[in-house]
């Protein structure tokens, strides 16, 4: 029997029942004359519900939905079913809160630790607490006041201060009640729970039942279904049973809490995503919604709902190389951290997943593992933020039992060093990670050439970023926020705010958004060097004629990078490279001109031009005139400037050509290159070392076949040859 058909059966008899029946408990006060009465001023009452006989008297309907919709028969539930029999809810309420208490439900969150850590916050958590308690919330970094309706309750559509619709959708995911629980385990400030009490009073009251849309496009943003979600994945779970035992935390808050737990799981099955980082969530809060109460008569058909769409979602929307096919890191890591808590639960709940599911998870944490930068952050690309992850990669390695994990989380004082090289090639997201080592000023950088993505794609294929020391030099530009129209926005989401040519000032177009099969002839990893080569696959559509770009990187471990342009084209072209630093970066544009950094006792990087090409270069920060240019959003909804290189020239034919990088600490190293030969499909160069080593690189980029020269200088058809040249 679905829920709604037990709501229309099951309520009215219990109503029925319950207006016959003396109360077990004290119920002092007059009774309303309706529920109806109740709901039109609930938002005044919110503050004032405390005890299980306010919850029954201000919302007789939603108590006896409540216990409709839980498996009364169930051990323990015996005395519950038994006042509810009786038609006395009051009494019913009270032994289903005493059953809370006694039971192990939730025993992964009783520990006061839980699957969600609540960070993210301050450094100052009981300050922002305290704000909170004002109705100042900080949300995506944006820190702003609440606003109240006339009744004095929430208003749960206010779009904030920027008026973002996804402030409106972060209040309704309750996420600034996590700031609250963290804050309380410091000072045990009873006005944390008191204001948990009437927030989650005041929104179950103003939003339930569930809106009725004929798909999630129609729903308010109090129902949307990510919304939902993490309410049930992040939250709710977590406060009911964090404060089990805190007299504060009061019954009618509970209860409510209780009573919307079906309307929200009942929605999530109805209104989920599919082929989307939001399906995983929400079928995460679904199973987490079973996991934590199955005392609900559907809560075994939502799990198994949940398993088994949500191992649907994980073979769908990751590739057999660990990486989800949106290819923005940051919701790569969003989407880990779903399944991995659904994994943790699962284990703790008894719900046994299917071994496939389990592995991709363990690959996912693995390309966490092996992307992640010197200082602890994920990759910045596409739509995402410059998250810290190091902490969690600790916890993945005690989850998942990896040792090297936790040897590349501790710069090798702790685990087993990884097998291998430190570099790692990822061939179906196409994504090249370099590296020196493991210490935490090892070099890092990573090449972009896989497919456009999924969802949340950037215009931004063959970029380059780069970063040693530990410092960030060459960036991508991030997301800044997701505002249609902001102008920094459709900056951002261009090719032009990223590390990459620019053919007559146009865009790239989107590129094939997924790979069915690795691209794995496009990169080597050799002991002394990696080497990677891609081009645009569909070009650039609003450009007159043809154009093709090809970009190979050579990465000599623990010394340069050489990154390698052949731009083909029928007609001439004028072309933009572009270099985006960090804006902490001090740089100039020296003579020939080269792009170098002088930041004292920090590396520094050095960006030479390299063949017959006659550059002309500047250096623009933070400009909007004549076109948005020099910006750097690290997390959403900041925006910083900061200083771009871009260099400008003019191409009668197809041209090849690049840009030798050296870092260094105080002074990056001036290497001495020389260009042996050149012409429209080869290079090739001799790069004079820090060491006194003379090396000679060869790069075609026409061939069709990549394989390790194993020292044969120019291998037939090959498509790179290094060697060291003896003086």
């Amino acid at each position: 029997m679905t829920a709604k058909l037990r709501f229309q059966v099951f309520i009215p008899f219990l109503l029925a029942l319950a207006a016959c029946q003396p109360g077990e408990s004290d119920s002092s006060g007059p009774a309303p004359k309706s529920a109806a009465d109740f709901v039109e001023t609930h938002r005044a009452l919110a503050v004032h519900m405390f005890s299980e006989a306010d919850f029954v008297k201000t919302y007789p309907e939603r108590a006896a939905y409540l216990f409709s919709e839980l498996e009364l028969d169930r051990p323990g539930l015996r005395e519950v079913a038994a006042a509810v029999e009786r038609g006395n809810l009051v009494s019913a309420s009270e032994r289903l809160l005493t059953y809370y208490r006694a039971s192990n439900n939730g025993s992964w969150l009783r520990n006061r630790v839980g699957v969600h850590d609540p960070g993210g916050f301050d450094d100052d958590v009981v300050a922002l607490a305290d704000g909170t308690l004002d109705d100042v919330y900080l949300l995506q970094g944006v820190r702003g006041q609440a606003k109240r309706t006339a009744e004095g309750g929430i208003d749960w559509l206010y779009q904030g201060p920027n008026e973002d619709r996804e402030w409106t959708l972060f209040v309704n995911r309750h996420f600034v009640l996590l700031a609250l629980q963290k804050a309380y385990r410091e000072n045990q400030k009873s006005e944390y729970i008191q204001y948990i009490n009437a927030f989650l009073i005041d929104w179950t009251a103003a939003n339930s039942p569930a809106a009725e849309a004929a798909d999630e496009y129609g729903l308010p943003s109090t129902w949307q279904p990510m919304s939902t979600a993490s309410r049930l994945l992040q939250v709710w779970p977590q406060l009911f049973y964090y404060f089990q035992d805190e007299a504060t935390f009061s019954p009618a808050a509970r209860l409510m809490m209780l009573a919307s737990i079906p309307e929200q799981a009942d929605h999530l099955q109805r209104y989920h995503r599919s082929k989307h980082n939001h399906a995983v969530k929400e079928m995460a809060g679904l199973g987490h919604a079973a996991a934590a109460w199955p005392e609900f008569r559907d809560a075994a058909e939502w799990s198994e709902y949940a398993t088994a769409t949500l191992g649907d979602e994980i073979v769908r929307q990751v590739y057999p190389d660990g990486v989800q096919k949106e290819l923005s890191s940051h919701y790569h890591r969003n989407v880990l951290e779903y399944v991995a808590q659904y994994l943790a639960f699962s284990d703790a709940a008894g719900i046994e997943l299917p071994s496939h599911f389990v592995s991709l998870i363990e690959s996912m944490a693995h390309y966490l593992a092996r992307t992640m930068k010197p200082d602890g952050h994920i990759i910045l690309n596409n739509n995402g933020d410059l998250d810290f992850v190091r902490d969690k990669l600790v916890a993945f390695a005690d989850q998942f039992q990896r040792p090297d994990w936790r040897y590349i989380a501790s710069y090798g004082a702790a685990g087993a060093e990884p097998e291998g090289l430190p570099s790692s090639y990822f061939p179906y997201a196409g994504h090249l990670i370099s590296r020196s080592g493991w210490s935490e000023d090892a070099h890092w950088s990573y090449f972009d050439i896989g497919p456009w993505g999924i969802s949340h794609q950037h215009n931004d294929r063959l970029h380059l970023s780069l970063h040693a020391g530990p410092r960030n030099l060459l960036v991508d530009t991030g997301r800044v926020n997701y505002i249609k129209d902001d102008p920094v926005r459709t900056h951002i989401l261009s090719s032009a705010a990223h590390n990459v040519i620019l053919i007559d000032g146009r865009d790239q177009g989107p590129q094939i958004p997924e790979r069915e099969r690795p691209a794995e002839g496009a990169a080597l990893l050799h002991a002394d060097y990696d080497f990677a080569i891609g081009s645009l696959d569909d070009g650039f559509p609003d450009l007159e004629g043809t154009a093709r770009h090809t970009r190979a990187l050579f990465y000599r471990r623990g010394g340069y990078w050489l990154v390698v342009d052949r731009i083909e084209t029928d007609r001439p072209r004028q072309l933009e490279a572009l270099w985006h630093l960090h804006p902490d970066v001090s740089v100039r544009v020296e003579s020939n001109p080269h792009t170098v950094t002088t930041d004292g006792g920090q590396a520094n990087l050095r960006i030479e031009p390299v063949g017959g090409l006659r550059w002309e270069a500047d250096l623009v920060s933070g400009q909007k005139e004549p076109s948005y240019q020099g910006w750097y959003s690290p997390v959403y909804n900041t925006v910083l400037p900061a200083p771009t290189a871009v260099y400008r020239t003019s191409i009668d034919e197809t041209a090849v050509f690049a840009w030798l990088i050296s870092v260094g600490r105080d002074r990056a190293p001036d290497l001495a290159v020389d260009v042996e030969a050149s012409s429209s499909s080869e290079l090739r160069v001799r790069i004079g070392t820090q060491n006194g080593v003379t090396e000679r690189i060869s790069v075609r980029l026409d061939g069709d076949e990549l394989r390790d020269p194993n020292g044969n200088w120019l291998a037939q058809n090959a498509l790179l040859a290094f060697e060291t040249v003896a003086e």
